[in-house]
């Protein structure tokens, strides 16, 4: 999700200002109740973003993806508890039965399991309309139709035998026939479900455990047409009560909900009281409330009077929160408060369109700006204690990350002028003024300044602009920004889901932002992913990220770091990188 659901791909505004994504969770008293009437638990939370749809194949920003994953459910989910991330079955019975030569998988859908009520469903005779295998294969080409594409067509394209011819079949026709089969994703009976790739795909199931690869029931869709963004109807822990994006979305406990809390775990989680409640129905608050709210310090100052269950440590007071050695300070650990610290799928990068006339053309030019960039300094002013330097393409989150490895594209002002000198442009002289295009906040204008001072010290000639969100999308699709700062949130724990972004045969913006393009990094590529992780591939992924440190098409900046408080009241809560539906475990006790 780009930060900057790249999820890859998932899209944050103004990101590093402040925690993109504020969390808020507050207990109700139980005072406000009858003595005899157990208080209703209830999770008060806060986006600082609206949310702008809970369609999942829609949900390709960050705040819309962790709503609609509330609601919406898919094949599979992440283990809650174990690290490395593990996949289980969620709507599945069981993980597939692989067949063909690793092209063919086969699921038995759960028997258990309804839509949440509706008037728009189709019902049964127990007056709930069943989950059916082929809920699933019209969800996922919904990801290919044409006529309401999907940012998020990418986790499918060229992967399932079929379904881009069924893609162009569908452009040709006056309307999209959904009956139309695909040879590689079909239903046999209600309970299976067959996806045969076009090959062998290791990271394949990754993909099925995002949240936008959710089943979603086709009357639903029919009936509310482009309002299905706001109608919310799927088979997860809590059902839709009332959606007003400017103001408060509101969620119900599903009490016909199929999931219990993990059974098992790390070894360190029994002893942190994580598996109290193995075993028990999910989920364990009756509502949940979601206030949009573009200010974090009232809630902060909530947070700190104990009116509020879970809040991330905000940039601005990282220093006063965290000491030198990681650990909360006495201030804050008198409280009774606990910090949960844990790697972010999350990266921050410097990025240059390939496609623009003198940059996509002058490697040496490139290489001398990502010189003048100094990456320690930029993550002690803006992201303090809650970020590592950028070394390496491959996240924290994945199992092939190397803590040892250090980047050649290392800060240095002299390499920097000599690089400029060989582009063509020693002390700048001859280079026209480049644009660095940023975000309207402060803290993104902060960011810009830096990075214009950073060249400017070489010579390199920077002017700035700043526009809105909806404006850089546009112009990031258009291919007509020339450099920018923003974040990336890998899709799933393996390192392929790092390199997919700069495959010359992944053309979408959203994904390939750069408009990358190495005939000698695709062929590479392409027999990486079709390896599986481990030793044997390693080599391969050195040598992918040394073509992109060559090539210079994109510096990552900063790896983040997830820092979060949560009061003495809160159970249950473990940082999840990469999984948005752990609201469902988590536990409110009231004094």
């Amino acid at each position: 999700m780009k930060l900057s659901l790249g999820f890859r791909n998932i899209c944050y505004a103004g990101m590093m200002l402040i925690p993109n994504l504020t969390l808020i969770m507050s207990l109700v008293s139980g005072s406000a109740f009858a003595t005899s009437t157990p208080p209703i638990k209830i999770l008060r939370l806060s986006t600082s973003s609206k949310v702008e749809t809970l369609d999942p194949a829609q949900a390709d920003d960050f705040y819309s993806s962790l709503e609609a994953g509330r609601v919406y459910e898919g094949l599979l989910q992440y283990h809650y508890l174990k690290r490395p991330f593990e996949l289980e079955p969620l709507l599945a019975e069981k993980m597939p039965e692989v067949t063909n030569g690793g092209k063919t998988y086969t699921f038995r859908i759960k028997t258990d399991v309804h839509f949440h009520p509706d008037s728009c469903l189709k019902i049964g005779e127990n007056g709930l309309r069943s989950l059916r295998a082929n809920d699933f294969v019209y969800s996922i080409k919904r990801f290919a139709n044409p006529r309401d594409p999907s940012r998020l067509w990418y986790l499918f394209e060229g992967k399932i035998q079929g379904l881009n011819e069924w893609k162009d079949r569908q452009a040709k026709l006056p309307a999209t026939n959904f009956d139309d089969p695909v040879e590689g994703l079909f239903a046999p009976d209600p309970r299976t479900l067959v996806i045969t790739l076009t090959q062998p795909n290791p990271h394949f199931l990754w993909a099925l455990a995002m949240t936008q690869v959710a089943a979603v029931p086709r009357e639903c869709v029919e009936k509310y047409g482009p309002d299905f963004g706001s109608h919310a109807i799927g088979t997860g822990p809590f059902i839709l009560e009332n959606f007003n994006r400017d103001h408060k979305i509101t969620y119900r406990k599903n009490p016909a909900y199929h999931g219990r809390y993990p059974t098992t775990g790390e070894k360190s989680d029994r002893a942190e009281g994580l598996l109290v409640d193995s075993g028990k129905s999910l989920p364990f608050a009756d509502v949940v409330e979601v206030s949009y709210s573009a200010e974090w310090m009232p809630a902060w100052m909530n947070f700190q009077q104990g009116n509020l269950s879970l809040y991330p440590v905000p940039k601005d007071l990282m220093l006063n929160v965290v000491d030198e050695k990681g650990n909360l300070t006495s201030e804050y650990a008198k409280k009774g408060l606990k910090l949960h610290t844990a790697p972010s799928m999350h990266q921050y990068h410097f990025s240059f369109n390939m496609k623009d006339l003198l940059l996509g053309k002058n490697k040496l030019l490139r290489q001398a700006i990502f010189a003048s960039i100094d990456r320690e300094k930029f993550a002690q002013l803006f992201m303090p204690k809650r970020a590592i330097v950028g070394q390496s393409f491959i996240p924290l989150t994945s199992p092939d990350f190397d803590p040892k490895y250090r980047s050649p594209t290392t800060y240095s002002i002299d390499r920097a002028k000599k690089l400029l000198a060989q582009a063509g442009f020693p002390d700048g002289k001859g280079l026209p003024p480049l644009t660095f295009t940023g975000f309207t906040s402060t803290s993104a204008r902060q960011q810009a300044e830096f990075f214009q001072n950073s060249l400017k010290a070489i010579g390199v000639p920077v002017q700035l602009e700043f526009v809105e969100w909806n404006d850089f999308q546009k112009r990031l699709e258009n291919r007509t920004l020339q450099m920018w700062m923003m974040g990336m949130g890998a899709d799933y724990p393996d390192a392929e889901t790092a390199f997919v972004n700069f495959w010359g045969k992944n053309p979408s913006a959203m994904s390939n932002e750069n408009a990358y393009s190495n005939p000698e990094f695709d062929a590479l590529y392409e027999k990486m992913a079709t390896m599986k992780p481990g030793a044997a591939r390693r080599p391969l992924l050195k040598k992918l990220n040394a073509m992109l440190e060559e090539d210079a098409p994109q510096l990552i900046v900063a790896n983040a770091i997830e820092r979060t408080l949560t009061q003495p009241t809160l159970k249950n809560f473990k940082p999840n990188a990469f999984d948005l539906r752990t609201s469902k475990y988590w536990r409110v006790e009231f004094k």
